[in-house]
């Protein structure tokens, strides 16, 4: 049994890898990059100044090593900031935490009644 675990849980590294690489690769295809959607509502900005605005945000580099420093960072506990608001990624998350706690919380409270009415009704 332990050594079932162990495996399992060896296997959970490349799963959760391939997930977020995933994800990453996602979230670059859309046409408008993250520099678009921000100068969008501004009107017209020059190409040298989104040139810019991607070299400070990274977004000139590969694929691979933005998911690389991505990876690393969360890693180590920094998810970045978020490019619309500017705000910690993280404080963000923390925000969100407790009511999504909640609502795990009652949800889980409700499956067993709700298993337990259906065994009932199976039994007459």
């Amino acid at each position: 049994m332990n050594v079932y675990i162990k495996h399992r849980f060896l296997l959970l590294l490349p799963v959760l890898l391939g997930i977020t690489f995933f994800t990453f690769v996602l979230m670059q295809l859309p046409a408008d990059d993250t520099v678009d959607m921000m100068y969008k509502a501004s009107g017209a900005v020059s190409e040298t100044v989104k040139a810019a605005a991607r070299a400070e945000l990274g977004l000139d580099r590969p694929l691979l090593v933005r998911y690389l420093d991505w990876l690393l960072a969360v890693c180590s506990g920094d998810m970045g900031r978020s490019y619309i608001s500017g705000t910690p990624v993280t404080a963000l998350f923390v925000a969100k935490l407790q009511p999504t706690l909640y609502l795990t919380a009652l949800a889980l409270l409700l499956i067993p009644p709700a298993f337990l009415c259906r065994w009932v009704s199976r039994q007459r």
